[in-house]
Formats: structure tokens, C-alpha cells, sequence
């Protein structure tokens, strides 16, 4: 064996747990954060286009905090949290950085996060102290920054690439006209302690998903779901959940959005942390309810990974196409 191969192969052998890790590190994107009222998400994209979702455990003070920021939104919707931004700074910084460790445990180096979910029922101090601890110094305000803040409408439209028109059910010829079809995609976001409905229009030219209604249904959290099927019967408690759902979807875009219809919803994606059986009952009463044939019922992916997957989606963004995002609070714009 020569002089140089022998140097080559000691080389090789010193260096092979750094070389390993590089190309660990260099085979998927960077990381996204979902945070959930009862978990949060840590995901990614690799580059053979599939998503890994690595769920945690945040720990009491976080679902505590969380508990009184759903009690609250239950209360006064419309109305900011009186537990202001300092408050929850430390609690989210807390379960982050303990997810961190254990995501770095596992992968054998830290992860970078370049994309955040912010729970819907999180107030502009929830949200600004989750943003500051994730992306500080302003760094996710930035214009043409690399980082992204996202909300539910996108990354389930994200998740199932409904931003692609052939995923929304239209034909070769529709999708020609694609800018002048309305598309509107309706998101069902069931926890234990609440149901919240998302319409959203879908705009295929700019791939975003901007919501342009939304309510909060308390009474209709999976944990009511027992209670209420025993005492109003369950044939009951179904048709006033449909009714529920179909006076939403009348409602519509309110004087925002005049011509939509219910048959312009061409997709519905359900996302949250409820049991699969309930969530599949929930969805074909919204199925029924919206009562039309093109819209579809997106599967594929576990109802609890759909906001991640997005998540990841809008991550692997900020590496392919860094150019067309500037992001304003937490709503993603072009």
C-alpha cells in the first residue's frame, strides 16, 4: 500500500464521525415548531420529500398556561389575554429549550429552526413571546428573512400541497382558468376542549391560504363529546353539531367574500389532537354538511402531524425559494 493511500485512509477513519454528521445534517432541511395546547412538534423535510415529526411532552407549565389561555379565548374571544407577553416568555422559552436538548440528544447536533405555528387561540402577547423566543432579536420581521411564521390554514394547506390545483379536485381545463375559479378550503381544528372551524380562500398563483373566517365552537371539544351524545342522545347531538357546521359554512365570507358557496369549498382537512374514531366521525358530518360532491376529505397524514407537516413544508421553503417570503407578525405574505 503507497505512502498517500495509507495517509488517505487515516484520514478517513479519524474524520468519519464528522464527515457522518455533515452529511446527517446536510440530508434534510432545517426544523419547524408547532406548538399544540397539549404537545409540541418538532418536524422536518428530508430531501427524498417525506416529513419527520418528532412529538414532546412540554412539560405542566406550559399545558397550564395553555389551559388558561383556551379559558380565556372561551370567554372573551375578541378580547387580549390579561397574561401579558413577560408572562409567557419564560414558560415557552422553558419548553423549548428543553425540546431542543432532547432533539440534540437524539440527532447528535443542534437543530436550526427556520419556521414557527402559533396555536390559533394564542393572543398577540402569546404569539410575541413565542416568535421572540424562537426567532429573537427580530429576526423572524425581518423583510426577506429567512425565517417563517405561519398560521393553521397554511400549513394544512401546505401539508397536502392543495396549493398544487390538481390536489383541489379541478380538471386540466379548470386549472387553466385557475385564477378566476373561486377555491376555498375549509380546515376543522378538533382538541379535548374545543372545535374550531377555518374557511380559507386558496390562492394557487401565490401558494398561500389566507383565512378569511373563523369561529370557535366550545361546546363541541372532544371532551364534550360523551357528555353531550348520553344527554341529548347521540342522533341529537349529531344533527346540532351539523347545524353547527352548516350555519358557518351559510355565513360564509360575510361582506368580505360574497360569492363564495359551499360548493367552492374544494377541500377539507381536519388537524388536532383527538382521538382518530372521533375525528373521522367529525369529519364526515362536515362532509355532509358542506353537501358538496367535489370537496374532498384529505388523508393520508395523522390529523395530530398535519399542522407539523405544513410546518416543515413552509421550513424547507426558507432553503429552496429564500426570495419570496417576507413575513409581517405572524401572517406570511409575498
Amino acid at each position: 500500500m503507497s505512502f498517500h493511500l495509507k495517509l488517505l485512509l487515516r484520514f478517513l477513519l479519524l474524520n468519519f464521525p464528522l464527515l457522518s454528521l455533515c452529511k446527517r445534517m446536510d440530508s434534510s432541511f432545517p426544523y419547524a415548531i408547532t406548538l399544540g395546547p397539549s404537545r409540541i412538534f418538532a418536524s422536518r423535510a428530508t430531501q427524498n420529500g417525506e416529513v419527520e415529526v418528532f412529538p414532546f411532552n412540554p412539560g405542566h407549565g406550559y399545558t397550564t398556561y395553555l389551559d388558561g389561555v383556551i379559558q380565556h379565548y372561551a370567554r372573551e374571544p375578541s378580547k387580549q389575554s390579561p397574561r401579558n407577553e413577560h408572562a409567557a416568555l419564560p414558560i415557552i422559552r422553558d419548553a423549548i429549550n428543553n425540546i431542543s436538548k432532547e432533539l440534540s440528544a437524539t440527532l447528535g447536533y443542534e437543530p436550526v429552526y427556520r419556521a414557527l405555528l402559533l396555536p390559533t387561540l394564542f393572543d398577540d402577547s402569546s404569539s410575541g413571546a413565542a416568535i421572540d423566543v424562537l426567532f429573537p432579536n427580530g429576526t423572524a420581521l425581518a423583510p426577506g428573512g429567512p425565517n417563517h411564521v405561519t398560521d393553521v390554514a397554511g400549513a394544512a394547506g401546505y401539508a397536502y400541497h392543495l396549493d398544487q390545483c390538481e390536489n383541489l379536485g379541478l380538471s386540466p381545463s379548470e386549472c387553466t382558468k385557475i385564477n378566476l375559479l373561486p377555491k376555498f378550503l375549509l380546515v376543522v381544528e378538533y382538541e379535548h376542549d374545543y372545535l374550531h372551524l377555518h374557511l380559507a380562500s386558496v390562492d394557487v398563483r401565490h401558494q398561500l391560504f389566507p383565512i378569511i373566517r373563523s369561529q370557535h365552537f366550545e361546546t363541541f371539544g372532544e371532551g364534550s363529546r360523551d357528555r353531550l351524545s348520553q344527554s341529548l342522545g347521540m342522533k341529537r347531538y349529531r344533527a346540532h353539531l351539523s347545524d353547527s357546521i352548516k350555519n358557518f359554512i351559510k355565513t360564509g365570507g360575510g361582506h368580505l367574500y360574497r360569492p363564495f358557496k359551499a360548493e367552492h369549498i374544494r377541500a377539507i382537512v381536519g388537524f388536532g389532537d383527538a382521538p382518530g374514531e372521533a375525528f373521522t366521525e367529525l369529519l364526515n358530518i362536515t362532509y355532509e354538511a358542506v353537501g358538496n360532491e367535489r370537496a374532498k376529505i384529505m388523508s393520508g397524514i395523522d390529523p395530530a402531524y398535519v399542522a407539523a407537516y405544513g410546518a416543515a413544508m413552509f421550513a424547507r421553503e426558507t432553503v429552496l425559494k429564500p426570495e419570496r417570503w417576507r413575513v409581517h407578525g405572524a401572517h406570511l405574505e409575498l
